[in-house]
């Protein structure tokens, strides 16, 4: 997703931080209604969002995933690339027992 412009709101007191937000997402409410074009995009970008948030709250959650404290990105990877497949084979062992198949301990 190159190219993408990221714009900054004003910050309205010394305290208060600049809200961030990406210029291409647009919500329905306090600007005209979507057309079907950008209902479609919104719905795909959306459906994406959600199954990703779900993947890394589970694995923050359920599987007490952390900070990552590593020196290196690297290292880094390889964690993330540990909880991920750990989580794999979680989210298999649940599928497998949910359709009734024996799953080897």
């Amino acid at each position: 997703m190159g190219g993408q412009r990221l714009q900054v709101g004003r910050a309205r007191g010394p305290v208060e931080s600049a809200r961030l937000y990406f210029a291409h997402l647009r919500k329905g409410l306090s600007q005209p209604p979507l057309n079907a074009e950008a209902r479609g995009r919104e719905q795909k970008a959306s459906h994406v969002r959600v199954r990703i948030e779900h993947v890394f709250g589970h694995i923050e959650t359920s599987m007490h995933g952390c900070y990552i404290r590593t020196i290196g990105i690297a290292r880094a990877k390889a964690k993330i690339g540990l909880e991920v497949l750990a989580y794999n084979i979680s989210r298999f062992t649940f599928l497998m027992r949910a359709k009734g198949r024996p799953v080897a301990a």
